[in-house]
């Protein structure tokens, strides 16, 4: 793992994680889905649960009627007057408690920005692309008549969206580490606390039929009913296919220390679009 990414001395903190998520699967339920310690219903922003709500009717992927309170219900995440885990980090009113933190780099020792970001995880995900976008580079291509100007960005930014939703939605919350974004030069880094969930190893992710395990089960699925993920499980054959049209760009990924890292890197920045055939 690159030393931009802030070693972690508990390392005891893996083996116990693992052993939480082998007992969840066993009873098949998630984390997500137990009560909230300490949070009641009054900490739950309830406009941000009316666009979600919103959201989710547009997509058609579920129909939501009622009131706010009886849709939270019918998608489990709430029970009764018992706020979960997954509402929590979705629609928290002052933040989760969970850092994101985003860097630039020269080099692993020479930090140019860096920044440590807090909230829930819709807007996480807005913020992580925010910043990713004022860092990356962007290449303008002039053709036609009359003339036409084209920007290309450094990474195909459907890659870099799916790739920080990645690390929200399967990241271990039982953990204390941060989700660590940090872009270099030619290379961009995505590492989230906690190892592949259930049995799903490195090598079944480089295939395109893959079965997916979600850790959170109930943040999985508001991520998929409001469009920003096409199915579980589905997330690196995206990546995948975003960046055919990079010729030098390539997806690494591997477990790391008490975590998972994720990669896109590239010899030769794209600055021509695909000549259509």
């Amino acid at each position: 793992m690159s030393q931009s990414i802030r070693e972690d001395n508990k390392t005891e903190f893996k083996s116990r994680f693992s052993g939480v998520d082998i007992e969840l699967s066993t009873i098949e339920t998630s984390w997500d889905s137990y009560p909230a310690h300490g949070i009641t219903l009054a900490d739950l922003d309830f406009k941000k649960i009316e666009r979600f709500i919103e959201k989710v009717n547009e997509t058609g992927r579920f129909v939501l009627e009622g009131s706010v309170l009886e849709s939270l219900e019918k998608l489990s995440l709430i029970k009764g007057q018992l706020v979960t885990n997954a509402a929590w980090l979705l629609f928290n009113k002052e933040g989760t408690g969970y850092n994101i933190y985003l860097g630039r780099f020269k080099t692993p020792s020479h930090i140019i920005d860096d920044k440590m970001h807090n909230g829930t995880l819709f807007d996480m995900v807005e913020t992580i692309m925010r910043y990713l976008i004022s860092q990356i580079k962007v290449a303008f291509e002039i053709k036609g008549m009359p003339t036409q100007r084209t920007e290309i960005f450094e990474y195909p930014l459907p890659a870099l969206r799916e790739m920080a939703i990645n690390c929200l939605i399967h990241r271990n919350y039982l953990s204390p580490i941060d989700v660590q974004i940090c872009l270099f030069d030619n290379y961009v880094e995505f590492y989230n606390p906690g190892g592949l969930a259930g049995s799903l190893t490195v090598e079944d992710l480089k295939r395109d039929d893959y079965k997916a395990h979600a850790r959170n089960k109930l943040i999985a699925e508001a991520f998929y009913l409001t469009g920003d993920i096409e199915k579980y499980g589905s997330g690196f054959l995206r990546i995948r296919k975003e960046i055919l049209t990079y010729p030098t760009m390539k997806l690494e990924f591997r477990e790391a220390p008490n975590g998972f890292l994720n990669k896109l890197s590239y010899r030769d920045q794209k600055i021509f679009t695909k000549p259509v055939e």
